[in-house]
């Protein structure tokens, strides 16, 4: 299942405007404890690797938590994330994960001001399987 969802200037503020960013969210489900999710930029402003991933809901629960761009191997601290480029959050991703499910999980890309005194959800991905 492929997702896009773009955000234009929300919560500009004075000094750091927002990006204006587009991703897409490709999910693969093997059912077996190995799911994947890509998360691509589809164009708009560069993405440092200070990009937040808030994962949520996920199994194992060790896999929750909040994550830069370099955390999950496609990018060195300095990098940026350009229109095209991606991550894969899947277990050999994660630190210390050996399986991820993505059932009822939530995966929020945000944004951080660089003096961190705001933060804005660039986008969502949720998985609506019940």
């Amino acid at each position: 299942m492929t997702t896009a969802a773009v955000f234009l200037g929300i919560g500009d503020g004075v000094g750091h405007p927002s990006p204006q960013t587009a991703f897409e969210f490709d999910y693969t489900d093997d059912g077996a404890g190995a799911d994947s999710l890509r998360i691509r930029h589809a164009g708009g402003n560069t993405q440092t690797v200070g990009t937040v991933f808030v994962v949520e809901g996920a199994t194992p629960a060790g896999a929750n938590g909040e994550y830069a761009l370099a955390t999950f191997g496609a990018f060195s601290s300095g990098d940026s994330m350009r229109a095209g480029e991606s991550v894969t959050l899947d277990a050999g991703t994660f630190p210390g994960v050996s399986t991820l499910s993505l059932r009822g999980a939530t995966v929020t890309v945000a944004w951080d001001a660089p003096n961190r005194q705001r933060t804005v959800t660039l986008s969502t991905w949720r998985d609506r399987r019940s």
